[in-house]
Formats: structure tokens, sequence, C-alpha cells
């Protein structure tokens, strides 16, 4: 029968890296003998063999050298594998004999981050970053954003996901704007995205991302009081006299332009005025719809906002927003309970009564989310 002998029972050794067992084999039977060696339990891609087999005679031994290696992927997870290495005889296969091996992969840590779509455009700015694990073991990822000018506020949900080798999970981001222009053009912000694992696990990874927060007033408005070119008169053509003074013409124009302004003011600054109102919306992947509020009263404590929807099966993402720009919360709700409530603390509501707005953000990435959505006050 065959005998084997090893120069270590337990090995370390990184993902990437090599380390060698000494194997010995010796024929301790009567008669010539072929014997061979197995690796069980293990990987075949992660180790190499010198010695698969060999005839030795009544007495004689040989060796070999068994050569670990396993790669450097999300699959050589941090943890000890036992495997065993077995000798058995050709001329009775009966007889054979076997020793467990221990071979330990240390951690290594790595992940990447990307962010979808990398620019965005509305009051708020709804993103989805994608967190792959390319390590070996798990990671705890702390999120933060930021811009050069720290007037964004930033939500993650999750906050602080875990993510375990090879896995690649979805964070939905919600970035509210602190200033936004009245009328005119979009104002850009540029934002950093950053990850952060556990202290000695991996080194900080950022993304960078775009919003073009628009302005409250719309476009059309802003237009009504832009200067007009004027034609050339054709030469040598007399007009008719006008029954009304030129005067009476411009007084009229300007009191339909004050009107149609009056109008979009109380259409895009308020969404129900100081009483409980619902609103009808119909929101695209990923974008985001604005109502603008004024509170009913200084007493105000709670926001209740109910809300039915169909077509996306994803869950919505509720935001107030305060007078002064700043994000009072944002909360998630899902189609099986469609109710989420804001709480003002006391001195909030005495601050500014109008000027409030509530974002409704569809976190899905395919589906409109169509449908009603309820906003009722309570002291």
């Amino acid at each position: 029968m065959g005998n084997v002998g090893l120069t270590q029972e337990s090995v370390q050794v990184a993902p990437g890296e090599s380390t060698e067992i000494g194997i010995t084999v010796r024929n301790d039977s009567n008669v010539v003998d072929v014997l061979s060696i197995e690796i069980e339990g293990l990987d075949p891609s992660w180790f190499r063999l010198s010695v698969a087999q060999s005839s030795l005679f009544p007495g004689d031994q040989t060796s070999g050298t068994l050569t670990l290696t396993p790669p450097k992927t999300s699959d050589s997870v941090a943890r000890t594998y036992p495997f065993t290495v077995k000798t058995t005889s050709q001329k009775d296969p009966t007889q054979s004999t076997v020793l467990t091996v221990n071979l330990q992969i240390q951690p290594f840590h790595s992940f990447e981050m990307s962010l979808h779509p990398q620019k965005a455009t509305g009051a708020t700015g709804a993103y989805k970053l994608n967190i792959k694990n390319t390590g070996n073991a798990d990671l705890n990822i702390s999120l933060e954003g930021q811009d050069p000018e720290d007037l964004c506020s930033f939500t993650f949900d999750p906050q602080r996901p875990r993510v375990t080798p090879g896995q690649e999970i979805e964070v939905a981001v919600l970035v509210v704007p602190g200033k936004r222009p009245f009328k005119g053009r979009a104002r850009a912000y540029r934002l950093t995205l950053t990850g952060t694992p556990d202290p000695g696990t991996g080194d900080p990874v950022s993304v960078v991302a775009e919003l073009d927060a628009t302005a409250r007033l719309p476009g059309f408005v802003g237009r009504i009081f832009s200067p007009r070119l004027r034609r050339p008169s054709a030469p040598n053509v007399s007009r008719p006299a006008s029954r009304l003074p030129r005067w009476w013409g411009i007084a009229a124009g300007a009191a339909v332009a004050v009107v149609i302004v009056i109008i979009s003011l109380v259409v895009v600054l308020s969404g129900g005025g100081g009483d409980d109102f619902e609103g009808g919306f119909l929101i695209n992947p990923e974008k985001t719809e604005t109502y603008g509020f004024d509170l009913p009263n200084n007493e105000t404590a709670r926001i209740d906002v109910d809300a039915e929807w169909t077509k996306s099966e994803d869950a919505l993402v509720i935001m107030i927003q305060k007078p002064d720009g700043s994000l009072l919360d944002s909360l998630p709700i899902s189609s099986s309970g469609g109710s989420v409530s804001f709480l003002v603390s006391p001195g909030t509501s005495e601050q500014d009564l109008s000027g409030w707005a509530i974002g409704v953000t569809n976190t899905s990435t395919t589906e409109q989310a169509d449908g009603t959505l309820w906003v009722s006050f309570s002291k």
C-alpha cells in the first residue's frame, strides 16, 4: 500500500498569489506498485500538481509539489477551505491514504461605483447609484454627497449599504438644490458622490454628476417682458390715424402681461393654497414633479401625503422643501402603503406660510407613474 506525507497541513495565501506544499509518496508494500495522487474538495483551477502518479519499487518513495493559486476575484471568498490529498494503490484500489489540508484565503477589498443618469434636469435630481463589490470580503459603505458651494442636500436609500463579494446593488439618490433661479435659465450644479468603506477595508470611490436646477417661473412668463425688436418702417408709407391714444395701447398690453404673470405665479407657486389639496401626476421614469403650496396657518405640525398610482411598480419618493430651499425631509412611499407623514418642528411654520413645495420622484427606470396625490395638514 502507499503512504503519503505533507510538509504542512495548513497554509495561508492571498488571492492571486501562490503557496506550495511538498508531497512525499512511499510504497510500503512488498510488490512494485503505481501510486496515484488526487486532490479532492478544491476547485481544479486553483491548484497544480507536479506528480499525479508514480511507479515505485517496494520501500521506494518520490516527492512532488502541490502549488495553490486562488484567483484574485470575488469567487475566492475570504475563508478557510478544507480539502484532501489522497493516495491510491493501482494494485489494490481499496488501499488508500487520505490527509486533510486547510487552505485559508486572505481578504482583499475592492469595489466599483457607477451612476445613471449622469445628468438630471428639474426641480430635484433623481439618480441610481450602482455599487459592485469586486473584492472577496463583505463591505460596509457609507455614502455622502457634496457640491462645491455646499448648497445641495443628498438622500441615499439605503444610506449605508452592505455588499457581499460579487454582489451588485442599486441605491436611490435624491438631490435637492438649495437655490433655484426664480426665472430664466437653469442653475447648474456639479455634484460628487463618494462611497467610503469601513476603515482598513479599502479606499473611497467617487463619481461625479450634474444637476440643472430649473427655474421656479415658467420660461414663457419671462419672455413677456423681454425686449422686442422693432421692424423698420417702410419708407414713404403713411399710417392711418389711431382712434385711441398711443399710451392706451401700451397700458392695455401691460395690463394683459400683469394678469398673465399673476396667473402663472398662482399655477407655479400654489398647489392648493393653504387648504388640503389633491393633484394628478404622470411622471416619467427617474423624473420629479414639484407642487408649490402654502401652509394653512402657523400652527401646522404635520403634513400628510397619500398617493395612488399605476404602471410604475417601484416606490415613489416624496420630499417636502421649506421656503428657504432646504429639505424638511424625504420619504419613500410604496403602492402597498401609499401614505407618509412629515413633522414640522415648532417655529418652522411661523417663519413663512408661503413658498413651500412638495416633490414627487418616480424611482422606476422604465415605467411611468400615473396617479393622484392628496395633501392634508393638521395641528
